[in-house]
């Protein structure tokens, strides 16, 4: 079934034999994610994903040769089950770890509320200490969401000059936000 010219109609995106690839190679994965994850699991969702990544792999010319398609996807499926086990025992460990107690959790927010306002005053009043330039730049970076190109055209100045005010800036107000700790 997997020939030269079925690869060479997967590079170039052709529907037919993208479709007759998907249904020939479909049992064989389902088999491969049975055989290794046990119990119920979302096939569907793996599918998926193994799909979606082969084909993007197909689009970016990562493969050369027709005989490389297979083990192509079977290392993307084999990921996949990495990526289910490790966010299954993600999830798992986070819900043994949270204790459900709404009075706590509400209390939580509030202290949190709290630190944040404090933590607004204190950036507030560190970016204004900054020169105006760096202050500009600030502002125009995280609060108007420009990007660094789009700064340079506004203050009629040199990328990488908007760049290096930016990350020194950033410095600046991690330095003097965060409080270090002597070493002991």
């Amino acid at each position: 079934m997997i020939n030269p010219e079925l690869f060479e109609g997967l590079q170039n995106n052709d529907a037919c034999c993208q479709q007759r690839f998907i249904t020939y190679i479909t049992p064989r994965l389902i088999f491969f994610f049975r055989k290794n994850i046990n119990g119920n699991f979302p096939l569907e969702d793996l599918l998926q994903n193994t799909f979606l990544a082969f084909f993007n792999g197909i689009s970016e010319k990562k493969l050369h040769s027709y005989t490389e398609l297979i083990p192509f996807l079977y290392g993307i499926a084999r990921n996949n089950v990495y990526n289910y086990f490790y966010e299954s025992k993600k999830n798992s460990n986070l819900q043994q770890k949270l204790p459900f107690n709404e009075k706590l959790i509400c209390e939580n927010i509030q202290f949190r509320e709290m630190i944040e306002q404090d933590q607004l005053k204190l950036i507030t009043e560190k970016i204004s200490k900054l020169k105006e330039i760096d202050r500009k730049i600030i502002r125009l970076f995280f609060l108007e969401e420009k990007n660094i190109e789009q700064i340079s055209r506004i203050l009629n100045k040199n990328k990488h000059y908007i760049s290096v005010r930016k990350e020194r800036a950033l410095k600046k107000l991690r330095s003097e936000i965060v409080q270090k700790k002597p070493y002991k």
